[in-house]
Formats: structure tokens, C-alpha cells, sequence
């Protein structure tokens, strides 16, 4: 029973002294991300390269290569460097994958800005619903449509049509320790 005991008790020292890292986003409509983004275009992932190992939250930075396949909202070739962190708000890419980019004035992405891996394969069952928001999302940054109607859900992998309820955004990592 001692044995046991001194256990919980190493247990205990051992998570109360570990960091919890959590990413918290703000809500924000698709139209929202769209206008708080610098940048959003279509691309294709070609290179990862690890650029900091950590920082003072504990996750660090990769750099995205990327081949762009549409540009959607800024001049994409003025992004000096594309970036996204290793922790929890960090965008999980994938070389060889397309993805549906939305980046700030650094070049900076997350998971909360709207960055999403999009459906580029035209065999796909839902390329035709993938095309419909993009189409929407260029045509609402051209001023030609006041909101978008279709919602590709990147969690359900279907479009939703009719208003939208605000999605997460703003993406704040935090880093706090267990006392």
C-alpha cells in the first residue's frame, strides 16, 4: 500500500509541473475570416521545412512551400514567407495536399484563420460542393456577392447552404502551467 501511495504522490509532482497548451480561437463568420486575412488563394503544399524547434509556449515554426493553383484575395506573390507553428493552433500540412490558404499580413497561418485542406481531385464526390464556395468566396471578395451562402465544413466534408453561424478564428495559443 506504501509502494502505491508514493506512486500518486510522484504522479502528482510530475503532471502539476507539466505545461497545458490549449488553442483558443475567436468567432468569426467566413466572411470575417475573408476580410481579416492579407492573403487567400489555393495551393499545393511542395515543402516543410522546421525553421525553430520551440518557442516560449512551447511550439515552434515551419515554413510552407507552396506551388499557388488560384488566387483568391491579395497579391500572393508579394508573401515574403509562409509560415505556421508546431503547437496546437499550428495547421497540420501535408506535402502533395491542397489546401485552401487564408494568411495575415506576416504570412502567418493557423487553424484558426480558415486555412483548410480543400478537395482538388475532380473524382471526388464533393469537388462540385468545393468548387460552389470557392466560387463564393471569390465572388464576395470581388464585391459581388454581400455574404456567402455555402459553407464547405471541413469537419463534416459537406456544403451547408443558408446563413452561417461564426466559425472560430483569431487563434490565440495559450500555454499555462498546472498548479
Amino acid at each position: 500500500m506504501r509502494k502505491h501511495h508514493y506512486f500518486l504522490v510522484v504522479l502528482f509532482l510530475i503532471v502539476s509541473n507539466s505545461q497545458v497548451f490549449a488553442c483558443s480561437c475567436k468567432r468569426f463568420t467566413v466572411e470575417q475570416q475573408v476580410d481579416n486575412a492579407q492573403w487567400v488563394f489555393t495551393a499545393k503544399i511542395n515543402k516543410l521545412e522546421l525553421l525553430k524547434e520551440k518557442d516560449s509556449l512551447g511550439g515552434g515554426l515551419i515554413e510552407i512551400g507552396f506551388e499557388q493553383v488560384d488566387s483568391i484575395k491579395g497579391n500572393v506573390q508579394k508573401i515574403v514567407q509562409l509560415t505556421t507553428g508546431t503547437s496546437t493552433c499550428g495547421v497540420d500540412y501535408e506535402i502533395s495536399r491542397s489546401y485552401l490558404i487564408m494568411a495575415d499580413e506576416y504570412g502567418s497561418t493557423n487553424i484558426c484563420t480558415g486555412t483548410m485542406q480543400i478537395v482538388s481531385n475532380k473524382n471526388h464526390p464533393l469537388f462540385e460542393e468545393f468548387q460552389v464556395f470557392i466560387g463564393e468566396l471569390k465572388a464576395f471578395v470581388a464585391g459581388e456577392l454581400p455574404a456567402i451562402s455555402a459553407f464547405f465544413n471541413p469537419i463534416t466534408k459537406r456544403t451547408v447552404n443558408g446563413p452561417q453561424k461564426p466559425l472560430k478564428s483569431g487563434c490565440k495559443q495559450s500555454g499555462q502551467r498546472n498548479e
